[in-house]
């Protein structure tokens, strides 16, 4: 979860209110056979995840009981589409306190993590997440800025998935997330947190990609899975 404006420290809503999910029809109807597979796959495999020997690193209670709460929350989701994709390069949006880099990072070679804050510097994160990982790395700047984003477009074209977990201020993800659409390669994933926000409804149901609200078996507050 990105750090900056929307700084949460209990995981409320705060003022992004919840909107149902618009029917998939009214997104997108042209989702391959082979794409919903990876996320029944993925499903399937969450169901057997058992993340308490991670959940056990965090030094949040909170964090600890979230991580491990499944459905509802997203994480065991994660574990499973990270078995499934077998990604050699995971690219983070949103470091926060390290919980979804450290689930990826038991299944993808390399996980880049993103945020403006170290994670040395952000109250109760998981400060081992780079040195207990040796795949895991942060990476501080803000890809809403133009300059920073060039520097790091070559990570993004040759990721195998993204996950976006940003502030979601009705800002930064309409920035960021179609320049992502546009630069990551052909069959890579992007994963998006939070899509039933009212101010990240617009942003999902405008994505010209095939793509699936998966958040009945993943976060609840929305899990949307982009197909590049």
């Amino acid at each position: 979860m990105w750090l900056t404006k929307a700084r949460r420290s209990n995981r409320e809503i705060d003022s992004h209110e919840l909107v149902g999910c618009p029917p998939q029809s009214d997104i997108s109807t042209e989702i391959s056979r082979e794409s919903i597979s990876v996320v029944a796959a993925a499903v399937t495999k969450a169901v057997n995840s058992n993340l308490q020997d991670l959940a056990a690193v965090l030094p949040l209670q909170e964090d600890r009981e979230w991580f491990t709460l499944w459905p509802g929350e997203h994480y065991a989701f994660l574990d499973g589409l990270a078995r499934v994709v077998q990604p050699g390069l995971v690219l983070d949006v949103g470091t926060y306190h390290g919980a979804s880099a450290l689930v990826m990072a038991r299944h993808a070679r390399t996980v880049v993590t993103y945020d403006i804050v170290a994670l040395n510097e952000i109250g109760n994160a998981y400060e081992g997440l780079t040195t207990d990982h040796k795949n895991v790395q942060q990476v501080l700047g803000d890809l809403a800025n133009d300059v920073f984003y060039e520097s790091q477009v070559e990570l993004i074209r040759t990721a195998d998935l993204v996950l976006v977990d940003g502030p979601k201020d009705g800002v930064f993800e309409y920035q960021v997330v179609p320049r992502l659409v546009q630069d990551m390669k052909q069959g890579s994933i992007l994963i998006l947190d939070d899509i039933r926000f009212a101010n990240m409804v617009k942003l999902w149901k405008s994505l010209d990609k095939p793509r699936l609200d998966v958040g009945c078996f993943a976060h609840s507050s929305g899990t949307g899975v982009v197909f590049i």
